[in-house]
């Protein structure tokens, strides 16, 4: 059947599309984190600059947290709503999730799913949300997360869930060192 065939060269088409923007990802992650000239700050920016890119959202955040402090310690923002010191109740954003977790978790439409009732959706109306725990000496010591207002055109893939692990795992190992 030529409509099946169709289907078939478009999932592939996807996937070889999604496989080429994760090995230029991970060249990217690869010149970030080697760069000797770039200070751990700058190197962590970038990071969170990319990840926009990549996930195609506005909103980055490096947090820490301590029991129901969420503070910002580094943030990428368009108009710089939020900025490193910031510090929100967790209880009012998606990292709750994140935490109970303790894997990558996404929303592609928060609106649309089970957590359409949580504050952070409520409150900041975020739509599409991407975040990881963040381990320092072995504790649970915050999350990395990005998100944004629009409702993202696909759910996230497994891909990119593996990719915002790897992004975890070097920070991880920097905040250790700080």
């Amino acid at each position: 059947n030529s409509k099946d065939r169709i289907i078939s060269f478009i999932v592939m088409q996807n996937d070889i599309n999604s496989i080429k923007q994760t090995e230029l990802a991970l060249n990217q992650l690869h010149q970030i984190t080697s760069n000797i000239n770039k200070t751990i700050d700058e190197k962590i920016q970038q990071l969170l600059i990319l990840g926009c890119q990549l996930y195609k959202l506005p909103l980055a955040i490096i947090s820490e947290i301590k029991g129901h402090e969420y503070k910002v310690l580094y943030a990428q923002s368009p108009n710089n709503e939020i900025n490193p010191g910031d510090l929100f109740d967790v209880d009012n954003t998606y990292c709750t999730h994140v935490l109970a977790s303790d894997t990558p978790i996404a929303f592609h439409h928060a609106g649309q799913s089970s957590i359409r009732n949580h504050p952070c959706y409520k409150g900041f109306g975020l739509e599409s949300y991407i975040g990881v725990p963040l381990y320092v000496d072995d504790k649970r010591f915050g999350t990395l997360n990005f998100s944004g207002p629009e409702i993202s055109s696909k759910p996230f893939t497994e891909r990119e869930l593996e990719l915002i692990q790897l992004f975890a795992n070097w920070l991880s190992m920097e905040l250790m060192r700080i």
